[in-house]
């Protein structure tokens, strides 16, 4: 008979036949660390960006030499992007919390919470970055077909 010999370390665990050393578990806290810090970060610019919209959209109600216009645009626009910024950042602190809570309590149910929450971070800054490449692609068009109406005229 061939049995598989697994040497005794209490460092290690497995999920589903597979097997985690202590490192790993080590690994996976420092990515917590980094991603809770991180999700801060992007709340704190998402408030920044909140507050500059609101002033900016508050222009209109200002006798400044900025034009109103500018402003309110400008406003809409850093609302829009703080919204669009919120979801994944948010999903971000939910993975490191999560994800923290799950590795001191040894509990694979929040770790797979956990991981759910990553994948929708990754999954919609994905799906962000190929619009963002779209809208690029679509841009370099207009421009090429704008630079070429100047040159026939």
């Amino acid at each position: 008979m061939n049995e598989e010999v697994i040497p005794e370390n209490t460092n290690t665990f497995e999920i589903n036949h597979l097997s985690l050393s202590g490192n790993t578990k080590d690994f996976l806290t420092e990515i917590t660390k980094w991603a809770f810090f991180l999700s801060i970060i992007g709340f704190i610019i998402t408030g920044l960006l909140l507050i500059s919209g609101f002033i900016g959209i508050a222009s209109l109600w200002s006798n400044n030499s900025i034009p109103v216009f500018a402003g309110i645009i400008l406003g809409i626009f850093n609302i829009l992007i703080a919204v669009i910024y919120l979801l994944p950042v948010l999903y971000l602190y939910r993975f490191s919390t999560i994800a923290r809570n799950a590795i001191k309590l040894g509990n694979s149910e929040e770790m797979e919470m956990a991981f759910k929450n990553l994948k929708r971070h990754y999954r919609f800054i994905g799906i962000l970055t190929l619009v963002i490449l779209g809208i690029y692609v679509l841009s370099m068009f207009a421009a090429l077909f704008v630079g070429l109406s100047f040159f026939n005229m």
